[in-house]
């Protein structure tokens, strides 16, 4: 899996190789991941993109905001 900046495609960050297990083709397989020590560069919409073989298969995106003081 690969997170990178939907702007530009500027890569951000990346996992090590995870396992999923599809049943049957046509299954909904659900996938959670934490990622340590991640800094992202800036508020804003980022891709998460999955990966076979190295190869994009899907992406979904992910909003950040800018944090602000209580």
């Amino acid at each position: 899996m690969d997170i990178r900046l939907a702007a530009g495609g500027q890569f951000v960050a990346g996992t090590l190789v995870h396992q999923l297990v599809f049943p049957t083709r046509d299954t909904i397989v659900n996938m959670v991941v934490t990622m340590k020590g991640v800094s992202f560069p800036q508020p804003g919409v980022f891709l998460v993109e999955l990966l076979l073989d190295n190869q994009w298969v899907a992406d979904t995106t992910m909003e950040l905001n800018e944090e602000t003081s209580a």
